[in-house]
């Protein structure tokens, strides 16, 4: 009895074993090396993709380097501006566009009035010219991992668009990204007084994207 008792305990053990062992295999096969969160891969948080506030915070971009991400996101335009308030209360400037302009601690400093205009401004050249497929498809892998995790589970790299390529700075690499089911926008955005004009939904989101 205990003879039977111990071949079947052994037999179990060896049993859960290999379980165990499938079970291993097929997790490390089937991520990679990532970890999957509810269907999303899990990837360090930025590990590769920053917002442009984050990469000029971090020290990744320069006010220069902002100046010529604005330009060629304006196709060649640059934000002029022609007068300022300290609130939206006071009177403004008909005709114009307006712009909160924040302080470093995110306080208001002014509202700018203005608008984009031709100026004599020369931005950093693009050094490449152009993405290559390889390239914009790893960066469409990149920002579909990442609405994955913030709560977009159906984002694929097939459903995301390159909007347009303003440069590399620093190895990184500045696109307009938009994704099918990403549901949110900006109207503006100004960094260190750069200010960035989003006119639709359909300017998606610049974001600064660096390979390891």
């Amino acid at each position: 009895m205990a003879k039977r008792f111990i071949v079947l305990s052994l037999a179990v053990i060896m049993l859960l074993s290999v379980v165990g062992l499938v079970a291993c295999e097929e997790n490390s096969a089937g991520t990679s090396g990532e970890v999957s969160l509810g269907g999303c891969k899990e990837i360090e948080k930025h590990e590769t993709l920053y917002s442009l506030q984050e990469a000029y915070d971090l020290g990744f971009l320069s006010t220069e380097d902002l100046r010529s991400i604005a330009y060629y996101f304006h196709n060649g335009l640059e934000w002029v501006e022609v007068g300022f308030t300290l609130g939206w209360n006071e009177p403004g400037f008909d005709g114009y566009d307006s712009f909160a302009i924040s302080n470093k601690d995110g306080s208001l400093a002014r509202i700018s009035y203005g608008s984009l205009e031709l100026t004599d401004f020369v931005p950093i050249p693009k050094t490449p010219e152009a993405l290559s497929a390889e390239m914009e498809n790893a960066i469409k892998q990149t920002w579909a991992d990442e609405m994955c995790l913030m709560g977009a589970t159906s984002a694929k790299a097939e459903n995301t668009t390159i909007l347009g390529y303003y440069g590399t700075y620093n190895d990184f690499i500045i696109v307009g990204i938009a994704q099918s089911v990403w549901w949110g926008y900006l109207a503006w955005e100004t960094i260190d007084e750069v200010v960035f004009s989003y006119t639709s939904v359909n300017s998606g989101s610049i974001r600064a994207w660096k390979q390891n």
